[in-house]
């Protein structure tokens, strides 16, 4: 048996004493986040073994979760790009479908991108935080939704390629122009698991959306870490200036309501050390648990607030 059918047969077991819960399953959180960021994946960079064995795994997650492929068989969404050096890639999106109950075709897209860096000669960038802790959600998200029928349809990408230029998300908006254009919100988690100086987590979008603000201040409340609004305002300049630092980018230049979570750049922010065993498991879990909540609260409350810029 190799190493990731013992990892799937044990995501398996924890995925039944689970299926009937309505709360976030903690272990299986952790577990989608170490099985993602271990040295068999490589790295996840984008066209290697690596990435394949991850896009494996996500899609037996999905299989066991219940949820249907969006228009495809196989839940795959190839893109080819080309490398600077002129290497020729197949990119591998990885999309899920939860039907709606509104009977409207508005869409609510949930976005997290599975690749990484890869490997260095023999050093690994494992890419705990960036960004396995936002897939695992993203699964976390399905579990929740596949027995809670959501409002609205919705739309889970495992998107690919996003340390290339977000060019999964690119590909994917550009081949389903009419479902972009039935979309009412994107929400995008990249780098959810790591509690900086204090126990921060990120919201941009809301100065672009200020009925997203308003959504959020009355929804659900943050429990063990503080919710703040920023990088997203004129006065937020290179690197404090997050509209296009990872896929919501995409729905951004589309003029698409979107919001994205994450923490700030830490010490192993792209680098060899962004392990499993640095994640903060206190501040990620209440970090899924709100977003969990978020999303349900958001997906009711849709359809009654008008998103203009």
């Amino acid at each position: 048996m190799t190493l990731l059918q013992r990892y799937l047969l044990t995501v398996a077991v924890f995925f039944t004493l689970d299926l009937n819960a309505q709360s976030l399953d903690e272990e299986l959180l952790f577990r989608d986040v170490e099985v993602l960021s271990s040295d068999s994946m490589e790295g996840r960079k984008s066209g290697t073994a690596g990435a394949d064995m991850a896009a494996d795994y996500i899609i037996q997650r999905m299989k066991r979760i219940g949820v249907s492929p969006y228009k495809n068989e196989d839940y795959f969404h190839h893109f080819p790009y080309v490398l600077r050096r002129g290497k020729k890639i197949l990119g591998k999106n990885i999309v899920s479908f939860i039907p709606g109950t509104s009977g409207k075709e508005e869409y609510i897209i949930f976005t997290a991108h599975y690749d990484h860096l890869g490997k260095a000669g023999f050093e690994i960038y494992n890419g705990a935080d960036d960004n396995a802790s936002g897939v695992a959600v993203l699964l976390a998200l399905m579990t929740y939704f596949k027995t809670h029928p959501p409002v609205h349809h919705l739309i889970f990408i495992a998107t690919d390629a996003e340390e290339q230029g977000l060019l999964g998300i690119k590909a994917f908006a550009k081949d389903h122009g009419r479902l972009m254009k039935q979309t009412l919100l994107n929400i995008n988690m990249d780098m959810l698991s790591r509690a900086t100086e204090s126990p921060t987590l990120f919201a941009v979008g809301t100065y672009q959306y200020p009925a997203l603000k308003n959504l959020i201040e009355e929804g659900p409340t943050p429990s063990l870490f503080t919710l703040v609004f920023g990088h997203d305002t004129p006065r937020d300049k290179g690197k404090d200036n997050w509209l296009n630092a990872s896929d919501h980018g995409t729905f951004y230049q589309r003029d698409i309501p979107f919001l994205y979570f994450g923490v700030e750049d830490h010490k192993d922010y792209h680098e060899t050390t962004d392990t499993y065993e640095k994640i903060d498991k206190v501040f990620y879990k209440e970090v899924a648990r709100y977003l969990l909540d978020l999303a349900a609260y958001l997906d009711q409350q849709m359809q009654a607030v008008s998103l203009v810029k």
